[in-house]
């Protein structure tokens, strides 16, 4: 049962801008029991703008599709709220992936063509928040790589 604070506090929540969201490191265990079931409930609620994506960057090799169902698997074990069928949906189809290296410059620009397609999708404003869900050892090379991938 929510109190009158929670749902005042609902009320004045305001949606999030346009957006994608580029995780690195989005194969590891923080994407999996943390990151995904934290968007996964602002969807739930409500509070993830229509024109929305996450762009999932990380070392393993696979695909789109491969990232969407292993990320439909791990929402199902590591949600924290009852997974809501038509609102995962919603959420998957604005997952994509990116393999990388996160010291390889050809990376970087495979990434930006991404950003590219998945702005022209998603109506996203060009507006992007990079995660960096790593080793602290590969901080700098993001950054700097990303910085030169402008």
């Amino acid at each position: 049962m929510k109190t009158v604070d929670q749902t005042e506090a609902q009320q004045t929540i305001k949606k999030a801008d346009p957006c994608v969201i580029v995780i690195f490191g989005a194969a590891g265990d923080l994407t999996k029991r943390l990151l995904m079931p934290a968007l996964y409930n602002l969807a739930v609620r409500n509070l993830l703008p229509t024109e929305f994506a996450i762009v999932g960057v990380a070392r393993a090799e696979m695909s789109t599709e491969d990232f969407r169902s292993k990320m439909t698997q791990e929402i199902h074990e590591f949600a924290t709220v009852p997974v809501d069928d038509g609102v995962w949906q919603n959420f998957e189809k604005r997952l994509y992936y990116q393999a990388a290296n996160f010291q390889d410059a050809e990376t970087y620009s495979k990434l930006k063509k991404l950003l590219e397609q998945v702005d022209s999708e998603c109506k996203t404003q060009g507006n992007c928040l990079f995660y960096l869900a790593t080793a602290a050892d590969y901080f700098g090379d993001i950054i700097n790589q990303l910085g030169s991938a402008g």
